[in-house]
Parts: C-alpha cells; sequence; structure tokens
C-alpha cells in the first residue's frame, strides 16, 4: 500500500507542475500548451444544480467563440472501482 501511495504522490506532483507551468514537454519532444485551454474550461464552466431547468440555463449561457451549440452531457470519471469498470449512468 505504501508503494501505491508514494507513486500517486509522484503523479499528483507532476500534475500540479504540469498545471503550474501551463503545459509540458511530451516524449517526442514538443511542448504541449495547456494554460489557454485550462483558462476557456474555467470561463466556460457552469455549475447546474439538480432542481435546476437546463433549457432555461442553457438559453441564459453566453455561447464564446468556438464554442458549438451541443446539447449538456455529464461523464463519470474516476468512480474508483478496483475492478477498473465504473457503472454507466442511467
Amino acid at each position: 500500500m505504501r508503494i501505491m501511495g508514494t507513486r500517486l504522490r509522484a503523479i499528483a506532483r507532476d500534475t500540479a507542475g504540469i498545471v503550474r507551468g501551463g503545459g509540458y514537454t511530451a516524449p517526442d519532444g514538443r511542448r504541449v500548451h495547456l494554460a489557454d485551454d485550462g483558462a476557456h474550461a474555467v470561463a466556460n464552466t457552469r455549475l447546474h444544480l439538480p432542481e435546476e431547468d437546463l433549457a432555461a440555463a442553457r438559453g441564459d449561457a453566453e455561447a464564446g467563440p468556438g464554442m458549438p451549440d451541443l446539447p449538456p452531457r455529464s461523464e463519470v470519471s474516476g468512480c474508483g472501482s478496483s475492478s477498473g469498470t465504473c457503472p454507466r449512468p442511467s
């Protein structure tokens, strides 16, 4: 268990460094820039509460440049299942 904790801490440390640095160097040597994409994601993130009417909320949201008019969706990731499979949302 200690090895896994050490490994996860190293991954977290690397991830934090990537975020602070605005990107990373890929194995092929090219620089992958994430700062602009991250800023765009933060600026265009919306919190929709369970009781909220999504159709009304969608009308209030302003689509930024390059944002397609797509229906709302949700994703489940990192569910923590030890089997490696996560239940699908119904």
